[in-house]
């Protein structure tokens, strides 16, 4: 079990995440703002080895305001120049709810989807090395990456 967590002037989360035994990743996002905490969003992150590219998020259970979330993410075969930095991979998937997408950490974020709407793109030209050299990014839907 690992956690994380963010303050802010009116915001107090905690996220507990738990490594399932079949690769997948779950997570609890509670609100310590007030006493008793309260779960604000439970979901599932799976994995394809160290890249993560699919979130499945209830936000608010168990109350009349739940609602549902998947964000998908494409992600070419080329080497992301930040795969090498110690606790990048962890980045990717802090704060499950707060940040919308998920982030290349072994190759390169080419797509993301949510609720099966492309939200945002990328597409890059390669040095030798097959990292990338350039990018060019594609806001879709307006929404830019919150």
């Amino acid at each position: 079990m690992i956690k994380s967590s963010r303050t802010a002037t009116s915001l107090a989360e905690e996220d507990v995440f738990t490594y399932n035994s079949n690769g997948t990743i779950s997570f609890t996002t509670t609100s310590t703002i007030s006493s008793p905490s309260t779960i604000v969003a439970t979901g599932v992150i799976y994995l394809n080895g160290d890249q993560p590219y699919k979130k499945e998020i209830t936000f608010d259970p168990g109350t009349a305001m739940e609602n549902n979330a998947v964000e998908e993410g494409t992600f070419d075969d080329k080497i992301n120049p930040f795969m090498n930095i110690t606790g990048y991979s962890k980045m990717a998937i802090a704060c499950p709810t707060y940040n919308y997408s998920l982030e290349g950490t072994v190759n390169n974020y080419l797509t993301y989807k949510r609720d099966n709407v492309l939200w945002d793109s990328s597409t890059y030209t390669y040095n030798s090395n097959n990292m990338p050299l350039t990018e060019t990014y594609t806001d879709v839907e307006g929404n830019g990456d919150e």
